[in-house]
């Protein structure tokens, strides 16, 4: 069970190299860009800044945005959240096939197909997100959104802030000191509509890739706090 929780550590590291990810801080209004470094080391900068690379499975532009977090007289922290990952039942590929993965990491699910989200669903969405839990966005089913008139982007960017296009986007978030939120959001893309067995294990490489990259940014505000 080491050697493969090794092995898994290992190629998520690999593939960071082809994924996009997206980090925003939440405590300054405007946008500005910058270069970052890369996506396995720890970042040095909290500005926005824009790396495009062509992989070989997968459409990736790297970049980091600024933005402020949403103020609201309500604490939503204070609603119950889920007892279990699943936002949404999982009732179609994606979700079987990780459900164990996603009991064992501890990742909230939730699917596009359930949009427009109830009052419930995006209480425990908004609470989610402050307390840094893992949210994954089903969107595998994208001509459903479609119908609707609404991206995928905009319906994560009600939480995180932002994000970009994909069938698979993870987000999650650490807070600053000044209780603002430095989010980051993953979005996942397949070349393959009638396979989605890359997509999968590049979710459960990406979602390794993420908590490693909040596991390096707590660490960063840590030190700037000892500091």
């Amino acid at each position: 069970m080491t050697s493969n929780k090794k092995l898994l550590t290992g190629s998520a590291l690999a593939l960071g190299a082809v994924l996009a990810i997206f980090l925003i801080n939440s405590n300054n209004k405007n946008a500005q860009t910058e270069p970052v470094a890369s996506l396995d080391e720890q970042i040095k900068t909290e500005d926005a800044a824009t790396i495009s690379v062509t992989p070989p499975e997968s459409n990736a532009a790297q970049k980091v945005v600024t933005t402020p977090t949403p103020q609201s007289g309500n604490d939503d922290t204070s609603d119950v959240i889920p007892a279990t990952p699943w936002i949404s039942a999982p009732l179609n590929e994606l979700s079987n096939e990780l459900y164990d993965f996603i009991e064992a990491e501890q990742v909230s699910y939730i699917s596009t197909t359930d949009y427009p989200f109830d009052e419930q669903k995006q209480k425990q969405l908004r609470t989610l997100a402050k307390q840094g839990v893992p949210i994954l966005f089903d969107n595998t089913e994208s001509s459903y959104l479609d119908s609707y008139g609404v991206s995928e982007t905009k319906v994560v960017s009600e939480y995180f802030g932002t994000a970009s296009e994909g069938d698979v986007i993870i987000a999650t978030g650490v807070q600053n000191a000044d209780g603002s939120i430095h989010y980051l959001v993953l979005p996942l893309k397949s070349n393959d509509l009638n396979d989605n067995s890359k997509l999968i294990e590049d979710t459960k490489l990406a979602i390794t890739l993420l908590k490693e990259k909040k596991h390096d940014l707590i660490k960063e505000r840590q030190n700037e706090h000892r500091q």
